[in-house]
Order: C-alpha cells, then structure tokens, then sequence
C-alpha cells in the first residue's frame, strides 16, 4: 500500500542566514523549548503544559494527536510540536487556531503553512 501524501509536509522554515528550524509533516501547532535553566525564555515544563491544553482538547473532539521533537539552528532550543493524521488534519487545525487565539499562550504558535492548507491556497 502506497503512503499517503501529508497534508501539511515536512520542511525547514528558514529564520535568515543559517537559523531556522524543521517543522514536521501534518503539524497544526509548536513551541519552542529551551530546557529547564533558571534563566529559560521558554520553560520546558510550562512549553509541554500549554501543548498538552491543545492536545487534550482535540482528543475530546476525537482527534488523535502526537507530540514529536525537531531540532533547531539554536543548539540551546528544540521544537515541539503537535502532529495529526491526514483526515484529520484540517478538522484539527480550525480546533486548534480558535484555540490559540483564545488561549493565554505565551509559548504555543500555529505551524507555517497550515492556514493556507484550511484555506484551499497552495503552501510551497
């Protein structure tokens, strides 16, 4: 059986020069995660809280979510992010974008591209 194409596919969102950071395939929503020092701008427990908001309220809806790691140009700082299966993708995407919006989330932000997936428009 031939996999399925991913909605939303794996990439490198570019920051400029060298900087940047992999975003997986299927992805609706991330965080930046720079670990658990005193002076962390993103602390991993307050990062992996906020996701796991947005993960329970999906899997309320009966969205079937995983949280997957990706590394980034800042050697002190991953990527975490929420990942869905392809049917479920923009069902969980619209779930998860009034979510946010609604959300007092200093950490969590959409994935690039995934408005314009919802939206019919065509994601490079």
């Amino acid at each position: 059986m031939a996999m399925k194409k991913p909605v939303l596919p794996k990439r490198w969102i570019p920051l400029g020069g060298y900087k940047g950071y992999e975003q997986p395939a299927n992805a609706i929503v991330g965080a930046s995660d720079t670990g658990m020092a005193s002076d962390s701008p993103s602390p991993s427990d307050v990062v992996q809280k906020e996701l796991m908001v947005v993960k329970d309220t999906l899997n309320k809806k009966g969205i079937p979510v995983k949280l997957k790691t990706t590394s980034s140009s800042n050697v002190f700082m991953v990527k975490r992010w929420l990942v869905v299966k392809n049917n479920d993708f923009k069902k969980a995407y619209k779930i998860s974008h009034k979510f946010i919006q609604n959300m007092p989330s200093h950490y969590i932000h959409e994935a690039y591209g995934g408005y314009a997936v919802v939206r019919k428009r065509r994601v490079r």
